[in-house]
Formats: structure tokens, C-alpha cells, sequence
């Protein structure tokens, strides 16, 4: 690896957001600190895990997260400029909300997608609260 190639991946895994990078069957193969901390998971424990892992079970019923993923990577529009809202879960079991934006590159043959979280539920719950 190179030193600018280093010093990139040192960038990403101290990036004050949550990201993680998957490969297109949804295998993490990056883990940042920021998201470490927000979801509980240890990045080690994490790196060639299913990114479903970070989903509620019924979330994982209902959503194709990777269909999702690829969708909006190849089909860019203008709402994504916005973040798309989505559940997740703490290694604790806590449910949480996240908004989420997804982009993806390639590396031939693999294509590789870019998530970036921001919990949103103290948020969510104060505007809850403000409206009763």
C-alpha cells in the first residue's frame, strides 16, 4: 500500500461519520471508528459480516438491503441528495434510526457500495415529543 493509499484508509476509518464500505452480497470489508462506536459492534468482529447484521429482524423480513443499496448507487436522483431513513439495532438490541446515504464504486469484477449513517433518534424522538 502505498503512503497515500495508507494515509486515505486512516482518513476513512477516523472520519468523524459512521461509514462502512460492503462488497454487492452485502459482506462488510470496512468498518470505521465512528460506526464502532455508534452501533456498538466492534469493527474486527464486524469486517466479513453480512451488513444485515446491523438491521432489526423484522427489518430483515421486509428489506432486500442490498437490492436498496444497488438501486440507489445505479439510479441517482435529486431526493438522494437528502438521506433515505432506515431501522437499525445496536449490538446492544436497541433499535435505532438511521438516515442513510449510499454511493458505490467499481473494482473490477466487484462492485463495492459506501454507507454512511447518522443516528437520528434522540431527534426523532424530540420532535415526537413537540408535537404532543
Amino acid at each position: 500500500m502505498s503512503f497515500i493509499e495508507s494515509k486515505a484508509v486512516q482518513l476513512l476509518t477516523d472520519l468523524p461519520e459512521a461509514l462502512l464500505i460492503t462488497t454487492s452480497s452485502g459482506e462488510i470489508v470496512f468498518f470505521n471508528n465512528a460506526i464502532a462506536l455508534q452501533s456498538g459492534f466492534d469493527r474486527d468482529e464486524m469486517l466479513g459480516e453480512h451488513v444485515s447484521l446491523l438491521l432489526p429482524q423484522s427489518s430483515r423480513r421486509k428489506v432486500d438491503v442490498m437490492t436498496w443499496f444497488s438501486r440507489w448507487a445505479e439510479h441517482p436522483d435529486p431526493e438522494q441528495l437528502r438521506y433515505l431513513s432506515l431501522a437499525g439495532i445496536r449490538k446492544s438490541g436497541e433499535e435505532r434510526r438511521y438516515q442513510v446515504r449510499v454511493s458505490s464504486f467499481k473494482d473490477e469484477p466487484e462492485t463495492y457500495f459506501v454507507v454512511v449513517l447518522r443516528d437520528v433518534t434522540e431527534e426523532q424522538e424530540q420532535t415526537a415529543e413537540l408535537r404532543h
